[in-house]
């Protein structure tokens, strides 16, 4: 269950500036910092078991 609900709060939360190159508005800056912590758990501890957020993918596209 734990692992279902960080893929999803990948999906929903803002990307930070490391992963996207620009800086989030103001009001969104938090979430965009817990994104990031997230997405570096992610990555540390259950990349074999979390798939990589889509939305990352995105930004990549479009740069």
């Amino acid at each position: 269950m734990f692992l279902s609900a960080l893929e999803t709060v990948l999906e929903v939360l803002p990307p930070s500036r490391a992963f996207t190159g620009i800086d989030p508005l103001d009001a969104v800056a938090p979430a965009a910092g817990d994104f990031e912590a997230l997405e570096n758990l992610r990555r540390l501890a259950f990349a074999d078991r979390v798939d990589r957020p889509t939305q990352l993918g995105l930004w990549e596209d479009n740069a």
